[in-house]
């Protein structure tokens, strides 16, 4: 059983002018598992201010990116986080974010549509490798995307190597594989 609390928050949103919403699109959540941790801390941090997601998931299809979008807006939401890892969000699709006046923030890719998040591919590795050989390890191999077409292949490849290049003896000794199973 529910039971109602006398508060109520559309009506206070619409006085105030604020949803209290955020909307988050992304390309799927079944896809790598860093997008539904990355949605799962989205929520966590909007929760710790007052604020909720409203999730996007287009699986990879226009026509449900946009429809969500629009859900999004009719909502209310005060801004749209984007993730994306491959293709692009249409112009139109960006036209209708920026006529809404609503804010945009890109995941993942760095776009000058917009301002946008990305990891520090190669730290990130550089630490990671800095932690293995910190505790002792020695024989490590290092499986990447190919590197040859890809910047955060070879950012995360500079990362490694960097790590290494610190420890006598052990340039000689690395092993990098790059390619796909």
């Amino acid at each position: 059983q529910i039971t109602w609390n006398g508060r109520d928050s559309q009506g206070r949103n619409l006085a105030s002018g604020k949803s209290g919403l955020i909307g988050v699109q992304a390309l799927g959540v079944d896809q790598p598992v860093q997008v539904s941790q990355v949605v799962n801390t989205i929520e966590l941090e909007a929760l710790k201010r007052n604020y909720s997601i409203v999730l996007g998931v287009s699986d990879w299809s226009s026509r449900r990116e946009r429809k969500s979008l629009e859900i999004m807006l009719e909502k209310g939401v005060e801004g749209v986080i984007w993730i994306f890892k491959g293709q692009r969000p249409s112009p139109s699709l960006l036209k209708t974010i920026r006529d809404y006046g609503k804010p945009l923030v890109f995941m993942w890719k760095e776009w000058e549509a917009a301002p946008y998040v990305v990891n520090d591919q190669e730290r990130g590795v550089y630490v990671g490798a800095r932690y293995l050989l910190d505790r002792g390890r020695r024989d490590i191999a290092f499986i990447s995307t190919p590197s040859a077409d890809n910047q955060h292949s070879r950012l995360r490849v500079q990362g490694y190597l960097e790590a290494l290049k610190e420890r006598e003896g052990l340039k000689s000794r690395h092993v990098v594989v790059e390619g796909y199973t």
